[in-house]
């Protein structure tokens, strides 16, 4: 009976922490959605085709606005609200989609696990049994490397599009 309650109790965590994923998947996407409908999308676009002069300075904007965002905001959801917004932008300059993708996705993990934050910091810490603030001193190694990986994987695209390209 007790290993029936115990499954109980697990559903029911699982069951509470679905929803408030899926609920703010869907306050992402109506953000987004209203984003679009109002035109903030499509000034933002433009805004940071004004201000990149190619692919490289506008690649480099797009990771450190979702490096800010990351640190503030779950992934998902910057993902919903983001990819409408940048992905015209992205496209307009030739860069590749998948290109994109990959920059995005490896820009908001970095971001989440960077202070102030930081929810990927507080799972580790408790998985390791380590304070906060003492992991928050002995991670920044680790991120200025994923800063200069991500750099690369921006700037060289063929890093990232080698398995697409062997596959298409």
């Amino acid at each position: 009976m007790s290993s029936l309650r115990g499954a109980l109790q697990v559903f029911t965590a699982a069951l509470i922490n679905t929803s408030m994923v899926l609920l703010i998947i869907s306050a992402a996407s109506v953000f987004s959605w209203i984003l679009n409908i109002e035109g903030v999308a499509a000034l933002v676009g433009s805004w940071f085709v004004s201000g990149s002069s190619g692919q490289s300075i506008f690649l480099l904007l797009v990771i450190v606005l979702l490096l800010f965002m990351g640190c503030f905001m779950e992934t998902v959801a910057c993902v919903l609200i983001i990819t409408p917004i940048l992905l015209p932008v992205a496209l307009s300059l030739s860069i590749d989609p998948i290109h994109f993708g990959i920059v995005v996705v490896m820009t908001l993990s970095l971001g989440m696990s960077t202070p102030p934050v930081g929810e990927n910091l507080y799972i580790a810490a408790s998985i390791a049994n380590v304070s906060f603030e003492k992991l928050v001193k002995n991670i920044w190694p680790f991120i200025i490397v994923a800063i200069i990986v991500i750099l690369l994987v921006a700037f060289i695209p063929s890093i990232a599009l080698f398995l697409p390209n062997c596959l298409y």
